[in-house]
């Protein structure tokens, strides 16, 4: 009887301790990604790459809309480390570029895996997307 109750308990225990499948997979350091409403389209260029803690990095990003550049495109960037539930101070500071680009400069307090939230305003509306990066 005990071996039938502990095979029954490990039925139902083995399975709860596998892989959590993640909600939402979040795209390791793409070259280009849709908003999440597909509002715009994002070329991205991470610069060094890969990037490096306690160094200087940037995130050049061209905002498209219906094939088009939208250089009157804003854009916010917050970094987060999912890991150690954190993010940094300060924040990055996003310019324009004088080819239509946003460019985001930061540094990374420590390496790992960092996601990135980027929030676009532009002709076409409003929208977001969170890619990830790992970090030496």
């Amino acid at each position: 009887m005990f071996r039938v109750l502990l095979s029954l308990v490990l039925l139902i225990a083995i399975p709860a301790c596998g892989p959590v499948e993640p909600k939402d997979e979040v795209p390791v350091a793409p070259e280009a990604i849709d908003t999440r409403d597909g509002t715009f389209h994002l070329l991205l260029e991470a610069v060094p790459q890969p990037y490096v803690a306690g160094r200087d990095s940037a995130l050049m990003v061209t905002v498209e809309s219906e094939g088009e550049v939208d250089t009157t495109a804003t854009m916010t960037v917050q970094p987060w480390m999912p890991d150690h539930d954190h993010g940094i101070s300060p924040g990055p500071t996003v310019t324009a570029t004088e080819d239509g680009r946003l460019q985001a400069d930061w540094m990374f307090s420590m390496p790992g895996r960092w996601e990135l939230t980027l929030d676009i305003d532009g002709e076409a509306g409003s929208d977001s997307v969170v890619v990830a990066y790992d970090v030496d």
